[in-house]
């Protein structure tokens, strides 16, 4: 990957100890694939971890092939080649763009080697506030809500928690009967996660409409009375709003979140001096 970090297979103890320790159920589960990230510069010391298990549940695996209990069980049935990804750990010390998503796309990689026709489902846990945005950037395929459940135990009642479920095919064949719908889980839109807005969008010195429509930068005026120098999205008789409410991509002159203009000359007009930057 880099000089730095590396991706490597590693045995069942070696991933045992950092999931206990760093992953969020703090709990482990026999593995049958395991991958980590390795530091190099730290005598490889592992700083994430991948594994890979054959579920317990006869549903699950006969369900992500379109299987019955009874074609499930036989000899060199496609149920055999379901597996979950259940546990995902990268540490936060991991300097590295879209790490999680490269890690991820390197062992589903490896993983085809292995078994061609393999097949991996894996959950977000909404308790836990995930939507699976790394399943999505590498590519699986949504197919809904599961969970909720009452399970009785000696304790009490307990209910299960609700997630997202992910599926991804290494055979091309079995993914495109899946995005067109010909199996039993039918593919959905991915879910968005909820970003909180701690910030009220208001009205002061750093919204665009208090200032001065002569001290806009160039560019919202740019595609005014211009059609070869319109910016994208403008009218065909030009507009002399923002880009980004003239219905164009919001760029570095447009507003951002908080109503700050991300505008290297701003600081003439006092909307953004050098402490904000």
């Amino acid at each position: 990957m880099t000089s730095r970090y590396k991706f490597a297979r590693i045995s069942n103890q070696e991933a045992k100890i950092p999931v206990i320790q760093h992953h969020y159920l703090h709990r482990w589960q026999n593995a049958t694939y395991c991958f980590g990230i390795l530091d190099t510069q730290k005598a490889n010391k592992i700083v994430g971890v991948l594994t890979v298990a054959c579920p317990a549940s006869w549903s699950l695996r006969a369900g992500a092939v379109s299987e019955t209990k009874e074609e499930s069980l036989r000899l060199g049935s496609q149920a055999s080649h379901v597996f979950e990804l259940n546990r995902l750990w990268v540490s936060d010390t991991v300097c590295y763009p879209f790490v999680e998503s490269k890690f991820i796309g390197w062992c589903l990689r490896e993983l085809k080697k292995i078994d061609p026709l393999i097949v991996l489902v894996s959950f977000a846990d909404t308790q836990a506030g995930h939507c699976g945005t790394v399943y999505q950037a590498t590519n699986w395929i949504y197919t809904g809500v599961v969970g909720g459940q009452k399970d009785k135990t000696k304790v009490g009642v307990f209910t299960r928690s609700r997630k997202h479920r992910y599926v991804w095919f290494a055979d091309r064949v079995r993914m495109r009967q899946m995005k067109n719908g010909r199996m039993k889980w039918k593919p959905l839109p991915y879910p968005k996660s909820v970003i909180k807005v701690t910030q009220e969008r208001t009205q002061d010195e750093h919204s665009w409409e208090n200032i001065p429509r002569q001290h806009w930068p160039y560019r919202w005026w740019k595609g005014e009375g211009s059609r070869k120098g319109r910016t994208r999205g403008a009218s065909r008789r030009g507009s002399c709003r923002p880009l980004s409410l003239a219905g164009g991509r919001p760029n570095r002159y447009s507003p951002c979140l908080d109503n700050r203009l991300f505008d290297p000359r701003a600081d003439a007009l006092g909307v953004l001096n050098k402490k904000e930057r």
